[in-house]
């Protein structure tokens, strides 16, 4: 009848696919760094902040979804007919909490308030210089704080600033021409750039 045929819609889109999407989702975390736009060099490390902002939306909106009255409802009539075994919903809530743990770890302990998307907005040697003392003081002492950002990956965020700064010190570079610089003027580039890389040292 009508109410069978509405069971088993259910059944199928939320017996079958919650799981899969649900484990899906929640996965994410473990997805591989970013490798960054071949049409923009230095973005990698864009890419993984963004990439970590977005993972923490989206579990929060399905942990939202799944905590409304119309998916509990779902639930409860997949748990009558056992196509939804009560465990199974215990390991979705689960899932979604160990998971939002893990985005709030590393955007709160870790990526907090990280100047990384101001590094190419930098025309100048003082603002780059200042920019990256920040940037790199920030991680040197949140580096041990962060119990889920997994250390190769806060090595190859590292690295894709690197990446990022020496392409933004490079273009300030270009612009100032330094060769055609007066000593003094020379000598005060050359200690900034010291200055620069000595810090991300």
């Amino acid at each position: 009848d009508g109410f069978n045929e509405f069971n088993d819609a259910l059944s199928k889109g939320v017996a079958l696919q919650w799981p899969e999407l649900v484990t899906q989702l929640c996965n994410r975390v473990d997805a591989p760094f970013a490798n960054g736009k071949r049409d923009s060099p230095g973005s990698a490390a864009i890419e993984e902040l963004n990439f970590w902002r977005t993972l923490d939306a989206k579990i929060l909106e399905a942990t939202a979804e799944f905590a409304s009255l119309y998916v509990q409802v779902i639930l409860a009539v997949l748990q009558q007919r056992k196509a939804v075994l009560i465990h199974t919903v215990d390991k979705f809530k689960d899932s979604f909490s160990k998971a939002r743990e893990t985005t709030q770890d590393v955007l709160v302990s870790f990526m907090k308030d990280l100047p990384v998307e101001q590094i190419s907005n930098q025309s100048s040697l003082e603002g780059l210089k200042s920019i990256v003392h920040e940037l790199f003081g920030k991680i040197n002492k949140r580096i041990r704080n962060a119990r889920y950002y997994k250390l190769e990956r806060v090595i190859e965020f590292v690295s894709s600033l690197d990446q990022a700064i020496s392409l933004q010190l490079t273009s300030i570079l270009k612009d100032l021409q330094p060769m055609s610089l007066s000593f003094e003027e020379f000598v005060k580039v050359d200690e900034l750039c010291r200055a620069i890389v000595r810090r991300r040292a």
